[in-house]
């Protein structure tokens, strides 16, 4: 371990600023962090990144159970990848130039009939034949796989999801704030990570180096915090804060017993932020400011994503405040029915994000809905808005009905699953687009989303999915699931009314990806990250003839439905011709795109060797893996199959 002694030295030579005299003091945060960082690097004192990950060959992850790989490699890994964005939204036949938006209800109708009445309107259905080719799980009632009537069967809803998604990607869709993704502020925090440029991040974010002076008259360099102390406070649904006092408070005993708040009836508070190295202080929060003129107002969207913040592990404000009665008799004021303690940083006027401590997560300044380029979010008719509908100005014209289990089902055996991922977009190195040879891009850079997400496939049989009771830890509240095994066949149709023949071939194209020997299979249902729901799918399209329809009632002992099978290769072709019209200069792009997709669903992946583990997800916890630390970058889907597999 190196000199940590000299941390002022280090800390304020970062900041451009002179080194302070030698003066033992009591150690600060800045100290325990430098410490943090040089225990990381000495544990890789021994033996390179490379080495260690050798020494792991052959040895089980307990994260995972998946057995870690031996390579001369530090390529990120990741059961996910992504499909780029095109650039450009197409818009659909429907869109026609005019704005939707801004007609009354009486124009869209004559609009929407009109086009939809143009000649060549279809009607008619895709018929589907599926087939798990991995364990499967839809839940009903949470363990059971879904089954209204005892029968296992997919639900038109699902296949719908699945279908749409893959629609937009196809047809260039665009990717709108509430409608395609959750937009909000992502949290974070950094003092001793391994990337500098996110660590001078944080740094300038929430540190500030202050001359302070000393006993003798001289001054000497010490960092501090930008945070203010206060309390959070809501009155008739809106959150404040109302600025207060702080000191620090010798006492090592109790400032390590865990995270907590401290309340006393003076109207003060302590706050533990838990243990850490050899922590002797903690804060005391006290005299704040109650009245009205001081208070300052904290945004609904601060209050959200503070709240949406899944990556912190300490203590959550809102659910340690004082509510209600309580509230109102701490504070002395009638109409809060809220108040709890925090640290707080404010930006003309407003608050603008909180925590725990004085050193807590913040947020990014941009969302992850500045990274979506302008383009995408257009508000042109695609043809996701056309086929599947728009609530406020028509009714979809696509129809999904539930895939019913053809013979008897063949379920594995009930048991707990691998715990699930959720989504972690924090990991930016993985969720932003990335320049090679460059340093990696943070939320408040300018770089664009990756694009849609999508699992890999993995040739998991009937117990890979199951939980490991000797390694994999066992929740409260995690419940048992009963899927259905690989081999169960399904039978289920999409029915469609007044498509125009381009829209037709959207829809078509869905179903008909391959292409040079790939075999596209796609993915349904929950468990997706561990291997889950992996699904194979057949279409025949039938067209309804109307004029042969109305010309006859009945064909033998049935309604005459007049319904034809025929060959989608023409509306497909229409479909393409159209596409390529519009795309222009982004023909490269959408292309480029296309593979990244086709790649995604293609399950001959799952034969390259150790295809399952170099698609696993990074574990920092295991020794060695130090890939998601020093934010190893994700190579795109094509380049990840034909460049890391070479190795």
């Amino acid at each position: 371990m190196g000199n940590t002694d000299d941390w002022k030295a280090k800390l304020a030579a970062s900041y451009g600023m002179e080194k302070p005299k030698e003066e033992k003091k009591e150690t600060d945060w800045a100290k325990k962090a430098e410490q943090y960082n040089s225990m990381s690097r000495s544990s890789a004192k021994g033996g390179n990144y490379n080495q260690n990950r050798n020494q792991q060959n052959g040895r089980q992850n307990s994260k995972n159970n998946y057995s870690s790989r031996s390579n001369a490699s530090a390529d990120a890994s990741s059961p996910y990848n992504f499909v780029s964005l095109p650039g450009v939204v197409v818009p659909s036949p429907l869109d026609q130039n005019l704005n939707w938006k801004a007609m009354d209800e009486d124009e869209i109708r004559l609009n929407f009939k009109d086009f939809i009445l143009k000649e060549g309107a279809l009607s008619g259905k895709l018929e589907l034949e599926m087939e798990t080719v991995t364990p499967c799980f839809i839940g009903g009632n949470g363990e059971e796989f879904f089954a209204p009537d005892g029968t296992p069967t997919i639900p038109g809803s699902s296949l719908r999801g699945m279908t749409k998604n893959l629609l937009k990607i196809i047809t260039c869709g665009a990717m709108r704030r509430g409608e395609d993704f959750y937009d909000h502020h992502l949290y974070f925090r950094d003092f001793a990570g391994r990337v500098k440029s996110f660590r001078e991040h944080y740094k300038k974010c929430m540190v500030e180096m202050v001359k302070v002076k000393k006993d003798d008259g001289t001054t000497e360099l010490k960092p501090r915090s930008k945070a203010h102390a206060g309390f959070i406070i809501r009155i008739k649904g809106e959150y404040y804060i109302c600025p207060a006092q702080a000191k620090a408070i010798y006492s090592p005993r109790e400032c390590n017993k865990g995270e907590s708040i401290k309340w006393y009836e003076d109207g003060s508070a302590d706050i533990f932020t838990g243990k850490m190295f050899s922590k002797k202080t903690y804060m005391h929060i006290y005299n704040p400011v109650w009245d009205e003129d001081n208070r300052i107002p904290v945004p609904k969207t601060v209050v959200e994503d503070y709240r949406a913040d899944k990556n912190r592990d300490g203590l959550d404000l809102f659910a340690n405040a004082r509510t209600g009665s309580v509230a109102s008799g701490y504070t002395h004021q009638e109409n809060v029915d809220f108040v709890v303690p925090c640290y707080y940083t404010a930006q003309d006027g407003v608050v603008k994000h909180f925590g725990h401590g004085r050193y807590y997560r913040i947020a990014y300044d941009k969302s992850i809905g500045d990274h979506v380029p302008e383009a995408m979010e257009t508000m042109a008719v695609d043809f996701a808005d056309a086929m599947f509908g728009s609530k406020e100005l028509w009714a979809s014209r696509v129809f999904f009905d539930d895939a019913r289990l053809v013979g008897e089902p063949d379920y594995a055996d009930k048991d707990f699953s691998h715990p699930l991922m959720t989504p972690n977009p924090t990991s930016f190195q993985l969720y932003l687009k990335q320049q090679e040879n460059t340093v990696q891009k943070h939320w408040d850079d300018e770089a664009d989303l990756r694009g849609y997400k999508l699992y890999w496939h993995q040739a998991i049989g009937k117990k890979d999915w199951q939980i490991n009771k000797d390694v994999d830890k066992q929740v409260n509240g995690m419940k048992q699931i009963h899927p259905l095994a690989k081999g169960n066949r399904f039978k289920g149709s999409i029915r469609f009314a007044n498509l125009n023949p381009i829209e037709l071939g959207a829809l078509c194209k869905v179903f008909h990806l391959a292409e040079n020997g790939e075999e596209i299979v796609y993915k349904i249902g929950q468990g997706k990250s561990i291997g889950m729901g992996s699904i194979r799918i057949k279409a025949k399209l039938f067209i309804e003839d109307k004029a042969a329809r109305y010309a006859k009632l009945f064909q033998g002992d049935s309604w005459n439905t007049s319904i034809q099978e025929q060959n989608e290769n023409e509306y497909i072709q229409a479909f393409n011709s159209y596409l390529g019209n519009a795309l222009g200069e982004n023909r490269n792009r959408y292309d480029t795109a296309m593979k990244e997709l086709r790649t995604m669903l293609n399950w001959n992946q799952t034969k390259l060797p150790d295809w399952k583990e170099r698609t696993a997800m990074m574990n920092p916890t295991q020794k060695g893996d130090n890939r998601l630390k020093d934010r190893i970058v994700l190579k795109d889907a094509v380049k990840f199959v034909s460049e890391s597999f070479k190795k």
